[in-house]
């Protein structure tokens, strides 16, 4: 006869079945919190932006203005959430191409490039693009390379702007032009503008340009022995058309050893405090003013645009051998001793205590 007992296998079962049961609610109770724990976690990460590592690689800090230009991007990128990472390449264009490789190898979301020449950062910045990292050119345009975005002044303009300078003063006589540095692509496009400008005084007879120096970089030491070489030349100098303030301090001093600052005609560009102060003695007459503050905030609004995956629009492109390229142009601006408080001082820019200091006492400036 059979043993089996029919209360007997129910009840086995229904306590199987409540075994079962219990083990899913407590599965439930253990993985809920777990659930919202992790639900929460994505929210937060929606929620909370990761940041933004931008890095800027400056060729160097000689010229007065490139401390400003560091500081002021710096300041910029990080009132937008971002992280700067900064290096200075002191004139080494090689210095340069390894700390572009570096910033590549850290990860950075964009790169702020001021460069040393610009023909030779080609394969460095054409691996920062092949790594998804958006490069943009600041002041300086990079050739033949994969740049996202030029960001910079008006540079025909800056040298249009240097040229009426001296036209304003004189309306003949002998010019000598001092360009900026030859691995430089502003210089073309400064000397461009200065050209376009004296032509028809050119072609009349009126001005006669008697020296053009190119020198191999943005240094003092380029230019000296040759602009001193015309100075004792046949030939009297009426004007100089120096390629920044640092150019034309070097005029000024030569011109001094020869008894003629201030009887010669001198521009230069980038507004430094020391050509401001010229302007007020007249041993310079014009300088160029860029409101780095401004082309500082901008440059860092595109580097953090790219960075997030935005794309950069602007209605300028220029070519860069490579492609072309959208340009934000910034306009400058010609600054004498008449408009000196309307220009830098009221930017900011400089103080007018330090623009005046060497201002005698008791005389209005």
């Amino acid at each position: 006869m059979s043993s089996f007992q029919p209360g007997t296998t129910f009840t086995a079962r229904t306590a199987r079945r409540a075994r079962l049961v219990l083990f899913a609610l407590v599965a439930v109770t253990l993985l809920g919190p777990l659930s919202s724990c992790n639900e929460r976690e994505e929210t937060r990460a929606r929620t909370v932006p990761r940041v933004t590592r931008i890095g800027f690689s400056i060729d160097s800090l000689v010229v007065e203005r490139w401390t400003r230009d560091r500081d002021r991007f710096i300041q910029a990128a990080r009132s937008l959430g971002a992280q700067v990472e900064y290096r200075n390449a002191l004139a080494d264009v090689d210095q340069q191409i390894r700390d572009i490789g570096s910033l590549i190898d850290s990860g950075v979301s964009a790169l702020v490039v001021v460069p040393n020449d610009s023909r030779a950062l080609t394969d460095v910045i054409n691996r920062a693009a092949h790594n998804g990292i958006p490069v943009v050119a600041y002041d300086r345009l990079i050739l033949d390379a994969d740049i996202a975005a030029y960001v910079s002044f008006d540079n025909v303009e800056v040298g249009r702007l240097m040229a009426q300078g001296v036209l304003s003063r004189i309306h003949s006589g002998n010019i000598v032009i001092i360009n900026g540095g030859t691995k430089d692509n502003n210089s073309y496009l400064l000397n461009q503008g200065m050209l376009e400008a004296l032509r028809p005084f050119r072609a009349n007879g009126s001005i006669r340009l008697v020296g053009e120096i190119w020198p191999e970089d943005w240094y003092s030491r380029y230019i000296s022995p040759q602009f001193e070489a015309v100075l004792d030349g046949p030939l009297p100098i009426d004007a100089v058309i120096a390629g920044n303030d640092l150019f034309a301090d070097t005029v000024v001093d030569l011109l001094s050893r020869h008894r003629l600052a201030g009887k010669v005609i001198v521009v230069g560009q980038d507004a430094d405090l020391v050509a401001c102060q010229r302007l007020v003695q007249g041993l310079q007459h014009r300088t160029i003013y860029k409101p780095v503050d401004k082309l500082a905030t901008r440059a860092a609004e595109l580097a953090f645009q790219l960075a997030i995956g935005e794309q950069v629009h602007s209605n300028r492109s220029v070519d860069n051998g490579f492609k072309k390229v959208p340009f934000v142009a910034l306009a400058p601006i010609a600054v004498e001793k008449n408009n000196l408080r309307e220009t830098v001082i009221a930017d900011g820019f400089h103080s007018e205590e330090d623009v005046y200091r060497d201002t005698p006492s008791g005389i209005e400036p």
